[in-house]
């Protein structure tokens, strides 16, 4: 593809305002068409004001399920181009579809850079050499899932929910020494009386 077929717009600020114009070839310098799925430096030259900034140039997202014009377009894209997640299947994201416990653990595992773990006998229903063992064997090492406390079992099939989410996501902010002071009052929600006390915090 030429940078004319991109899509890409330069944002221009000056005293008189912002504008955007979009590029095209002859702005550009040092854009690389061959150059798949590498980042690369573009530069611009404008009326005697020259910007550098980069670009990774990919194919498109191949999910027939996430049209461009859902609201959530942006967000599955930028976890699929990282490699966070990889949906159900090649071309499948599933954004309607509940999450597991065991498709969280390996997002927040691969956030974390996918570490390979040594199998060790943590609950009774996570086998070793599963999709997800290593993933939940990291997140219970670092502290962010502990399982169910009345049966032992993580429960890797079971669908989390919004609460359970929150304190995954509470304890890995933690884990990663972010700034989780900042409270906030969740009792305006009509069924604020319903969260578990041992979310309370997390939410």
């Amino acid at each position: 593809e030429i940078i004319d077929d991109l899509g890409l717009m330069l944002k221009v600020e000056c005293k008189h305002g912002t504008s955007y114009m979009p590029l095209t070839s002859e702005l550009c310098g040092g854009y690389d068409e061959t150059k798949m799925y590498e980042e690369q430096n573009v530069t611009v030259n404008f009326k005697g004001a020259t910007t550098t900034f980069p670009i990774y140039i990919c194919d498109p997202m191949p999910f027939t399920d996430v049209s461009p014009s859902a609201w959530y377009y942006n967000y599955v894209s930028n976890v699929y181009y990282n490699g966070i997640m990889t949906g159900l299947n090649q071309t499948t994201f599933g954004p309607d579809k509940p999450l597991a416990r065991a498709q969280f653990s390996v997002i927040l595992h691969r956030l974390n850079g996918a570490p390979e773990m040594y199998y060790i006998w943590q609950f009774p229903d996570v086998a070793p050499g599963m999709w997800y063992t290593d993933a939940i064997l990291w997140a219970n090492s670092t502290g962010v899932v502990n399982g169910y406390s009345d049966t032992g079992l993580f429960g890797p099939g079971d669908n989390i929910n919004r609460e359970q989410m929150a304190v995954m996501m509470y304890r890995y902010a933690k884990y990663q020494d972010y700034d989780v002071s900042q409270k906030a009052d969740f009792s305006q929600f009509v069924d604020a009386s319903r969260v578990n006390s041992f979310a309370e915090e997390a939410m």
